[in-house]
C-alpha cells in the first residue's frame, strides 16, 4: 500500500541493512520506500524484505546505441556535470570499460533514459542516496535537480555517532546548517557552550584513538587466492548476468594489486620520514584520488594530488615543511614512484600512513585540506585551516579559504602568520559555529567505526535517521508526542 508521500533509496550494496530498518520506520509514519539498485544481491534483499525493487542492469535497454545526437541533447538537458565527467567519477566502470569509452558513455545516457521512464511511472517526493560519483547516482543527481525534486546524500556527520543529509549541491554540506548560519553569530548560553566544550573533548578523544592500517592483505598466499578468484569470475556469462559485480571485481583487483605493493614494496623499501622535534610545518593530510566526495567535488585534484601538494609545499615561508600523510585506510594509493616524487621536493616529508594524525595536527602551523575529517578536527583544535573546497566546516569564517590556486601563498602565509589567533579573537564566533553544526545533525549512526564494522540497523537509530528524512527533505512536521 502507498504512503501519502514515497522516498526512492538509491542504493549500491551492502548498505542495505540500514536502508530496510529505516524504510520499516518510514512506513509507520506512513511514508512509503521504492528501492533502485545496482547490487543484484542487494535487490534480492529488498524484494524479500517485501519493498518495491528494480534492478537497474535489467531495466536498460542495450538492444540498440543512442545516437550521438542523443547524448548531446540529454547532456544539454541535465549537465553539467556532463556525460563524459560522470564517466570519468565513477571508478567501478573506468575498471569495467577500460578504454571502451563509447560504451561507457552509452551506458550513462541509458541511465538517464531509464530515469526518464521510472519518473513517468512513479510519483517520487525525494532521493536519499549514499554518494553522487556512480553513474547511477549521478545522473539521477541531474535529473532529480532539472525537476526540482529533493535529493539527499546519507553520510556520516561532524562524528562518529551522528549522521546528515546532504542536500546542497553535491558537497559535505546541509541545508538546515545553512539556514542557522544564515541567521547570524549569536552568543551561546552557558549550558549551550558546555555542550560544545563537551563535544569537542569527546571527538579529541576519537581522534585520539587514531586509526589503525586498514585494508592491507594478510599475506601474499590470501592475497594471490582473491586475485584470481575475481578473475575466475570475471567470465562472459556473468558480464551478461551482472555486469557491475564484474565492474566491482575488476576495481577491486586494482585496489588489490594496490595495497599488495604497497606492502611488499613500498612499505618495506620506501624510506619514510620521522618528525624532527621543533621543526615547523603544514600538515597536509593525503587524500584518496578514488574517494567519492574528492571525484565529484575537486575532480581535477583528485586526478592531480602530487601537482597540488608540490604547489603547497613551493607556496611556503622557507622556514617550513610540508608534511604528508597518506589516510591509513588507503596506503598504497600513492604509487611508489609518486612517493620519491614527493620526498625529492626539497621541503616535503613523506611520513608513515600509521602515523597518529592528532600528533601531526596539535604541532602544526596550519592543516591544509580539500575536505575531509581532519580539517574539521583542526578547527575543533584551533589550528588555522586552510581549505580549497566547501565541505561544511568551510562556511566558517575563521576557515582560510583559497579560492583560485593564485592566491594559495598569500592565505597560508596569512594562516600561519595568524595562529590561533582568530580563535582567541573570535572565541563566540568559534563556539557558536560548532553548536550549529552540532544542533543541525542527526543524532544516529549511519556505519559503525569500531568493531564489528558494518552498518547499523537497530531500532532507535532507524527512527532518528527516518525522523530526520521526513523533516528535512520532506519537509513533515515531527508527529505529537
Amino acid at each position: 500500500m502507498r504512503g501519502t508521500k514515497t522516498v526512492c533509496w538509491v542504493q549500491h550494496a551492502s548498505e542495505w541493512p540500514l536502508c530496510v530498518s529505516v524504510a520499516r520506520v518510514l512506513q509507520e509514519r506512513d511514508i512509503s520506500s521504492i528501492f533502485v539498485c545496482k547490487s543484484r544481491t542487494a535487490h534480492g534483499q529488498y524484494q524479500r524484505e517485501g519493498f518495491e525493487s528494480y534492478f537497474v542492469p535489467d531495466a536498460l535497454d542495450r538492444t540498440s546505441d543512442l545516437t550521438e545526437s542523443t547524448l548531446d541533447e540529454l547532456d544539454l538537458i541535465y549537465g553539467p556535470p556532463g556525460i563524459r565527467a560522470i564517466g570519468d567519477s565513477d571508478m567501478q566502470t573506468i575498471a569495467y570499460f577500460r578504454e571502451r569509452h563509447a560504451e561507457k558513455y552509452q551506458l550513462i545516457a541509458q541511465t538517464y533514459r531509464f530515469w526518464e521512464r521510472f519518473l513517468s511511472e512513479h510519483a517520487v517526493d525525494a532521493f536519499v542516496a549514499p554518494e553522487t560519483a556512480a553513474f547511477l547516482t549521478r545522473t539521477l543527481y541531474n535529473v532529480a535537480r532539472k525537476r526540482s525534486i529533493p535529493f539527499g546524500q546519507l553520510v556520516i556527520g561532524p562524528s562518529h555517532t551522528t549522521f546528515v543529509v546532504d542536500d546542497v549541491d553535491e558537497s559535505h554540506v546541509w541545508s538546515g546548517l545553512l539556514n542557522v548560519l544564515e541567521g547570524g553569530v549569536r552568543v551561546l548560553t552557558d549550558e549551550q557552550r558546555e555542550a560544545v566544550h563537551d563535544f569537542i573533548e569527546g571527538r579529541g578523544l576519537q581522534s585520539r584513538g587514531g586509526l589503525s592500517l586498514r585494508f592491507v592483505p594478510a599475506s601474499l598466499f590470501t592475497s594471490l587466492r582473491q586475485y584470481a578468484g575475481m578473475w575466475f569470475y570475471d567470465r562472459p556469462s556473468a558480464r551478461r548476468a551482472d555486469p557491475v559485480r564484474v565492474a566491482a571485481l575488476r576495481y577491486g583487483r586494482r585496489r588489490l594489486v594496490k595495497r599488495i605493493l604497497w606492502k611488499y614494496v613500498t612499505q618495506p623499501f620506501f624510506s619514510y620520514d620521522t618528525p624532527r622535534a621543533g621543526e615547523k610545518y603544514v600538515y597536509f593530510p593525503v587524500y584518496s584520488g578514488e574517494e567519492t566526495s574528492y571525484l565529484v567535488n575537486d575532480h581535477y585534484w583528485a586526478r592531480n594530488e602530487v601537482s597540488l601538494m608540490r604547489e603547497v609545499a613551493q607556496s611556503l615561508p622557507f622556514n617550513h615543511k610540508l608534511y604528508v600523510k597518506e589516510h591509513p585506510f588507503n596506503p598504497g594509493d600513492l604509487t611508489y614512484p609518486q612517493l620519491r616524487t614527493l620526498k625529492s621536493i626539497s621541503n616535503v616529508r613523506v611520513l608513515h600512513p600509521s602515523f597518529p594524525n592528532h600528533e601531526l595536527i596539535e604541532n602544526s602551523s596550519a592543516v591544509f585540506v580539500l575536505q575531509g575529517t581532519i580539517g574539521w578536527e583542526a578547527f575543533l583544535a584551533k589550528k588555522p585551516v586552510v581549505s580549497m573546497s566547501k565541505p561544511f566546516f568551510a562556511y566558517s569564517p575563521l576557515i582560510y579559504k583559497v579560492r583560485q590556486l593564485s592566491e594559495l601563498p598569500s592565505v597560508l602565509w596569512q594562516a600561519i602568520r595568524n595562529s590561533d589567533a582568530l580563535y582567541r579573537e573570535r572565541e563566540d564566533e568559534w563556539l557558536w559555529f560548532i553548536h550549529s553544526v552540532m544542533a543541525t545533525a542527526g543524532k544516529g549512526m549511519t556505519v559503525r567505526h569500531t568493531s564489528p564494522y558494518g552498518f547499523v540497523r537497530d531500532r532507535e537509530n532507524a527512527e532518528s535517521i527516518a525522523a530526520y528524512i521526513a523533516s528535512h527533505l520532506l519537509k513533515e512536521k515531527a508527529p505529537a508526542t
